[in-house]
């Protein structure tokens, strides 16, 4: 019996010195800042980064791409917000006049608008509403939640000058105001920006709906609607509309005219798609848009 407790003694021992030379090793080794969940992970090694030569082409356009996009919405979150922010609070049209785009344009439509619009100075409660933004080329559209809860969308253009407001599309421009074309129905083709839809209202000199098209034309600026009326035969004009078939309104830059001895106030002819949105692009007028007579066809 004592041989058994002397050998179980002399284990213990041996027990007893192993654990003291490894909680010695331990302490040499200074483990306290080891994350003990690492040394048994079962986590593959993050391969290293190809190098230059070993990138496609096509992966080099798209990382290119990305980078790019990166920097663009960066770059417009900063700066062009920041300009923003001025244009809003801007007291007059005179201090408008740097903050906008194609001021060789645009300053002489500002000053005319101002003349008979109020201006008052306001301030963006959140910028960009809901965090998106749209980078295309050199223009950048959010949307802005303004000091009064509406929204509306502004779009800016980066230039050497910096980012500069597109202030057409943020009024939503038209070369006659919108509630002066009831009363003075020009016959001569106006520039409107305005919402469409499909219509389905045919009467009077547009009771043919086999001749003509209906189009529902709304301004944000008026409760009133007018109708817009393409031939059936300007069947390019129409193609260049088509996008607002498949949604409920659709943004588009027009030229609108009444006919000659107009009977409404509400009913014009579509003579022309200047562009699809409400930002202008390049310089006024440049647009290659074809100008289609309403009773003849362009095929």
């Amino acid at each position: 019996m004592s041989w058994i407790i002397g050998g179980s003694l002399l284990g213990l021992a041996v027990v007893a010195v192993a654990t003291w030379l490894v909680m010695g090793s331990l302490d040499k080794g200074n483990t306290s800042d080891v994350d003990a969940s690492t040394v048994f992970s079962t986590e593959p090694d993050t391969p290293p980064p190809l190098a230059e030569d070993q990138i496609t082409p096509d992966e080099k356009r798209f990382k290119k791409d990305i980078a790019d996009a990166l920097e663009a919405q960066t770059g417009f979150l900063d700066d062009g917000c920041a300009v923003f922010e001025k244009f809003l609070a801007a007291k007059s049209t005179a201090e408008l006049e740097s903050l906008v785009r194609t001021p060789e344009v645009t300053v002489p439509r500002m000053r005319a608008w101002y003349a008979t619009h109020e201006r008052k100075p306001q301030a963006a409660k959140e910028m960009p509403y809901g965090g998106g933004v749209s980078v295309q080329g050199f223009i950048g559209i959010m949307l802005v939640r303004l000091d009064d809860y509406s929204v509306q969308s502004a779009a800016l253009e980066k230039t050497p000058e910096g980012y500069l407001v597109d202030w057409e599309s943020w009024v939503a421009w038209c070369s006659m105001d919108w509630h002066e074309l009831f009363e003075k129905r020009p016959t001569e083709p106006v520039e409107v920006r305005v919402r469409c839809s499909l219509g389905n209202y045919y009467n009077r000199q547009f009771d043919d709906d086999r001749k003509w098209l209906s189009v529902r034309l709304i301004h944000p600026s008026s409760e009133r609607t007018i109708y817009g009326y393409i031939a059936r035969d300007a069947t390019s004009l129409i193609r260049s509309l088509t996008n607002f078939e498949n949604r409920d309104q659709s943004f588009f830059t027009l030229k609108i005219h009444y006919p000659e001895n107009a009977v409404a106030d509400n009913q014009v002819i579509i003579s022309e798609c200047v562009q699809t949105g409400w930002v202008r692009q390049g310089d006024a007028g440049s647009a290659e848009n074809k100008t289609l007579s309403p009773n003849t066809s362009d095929e």
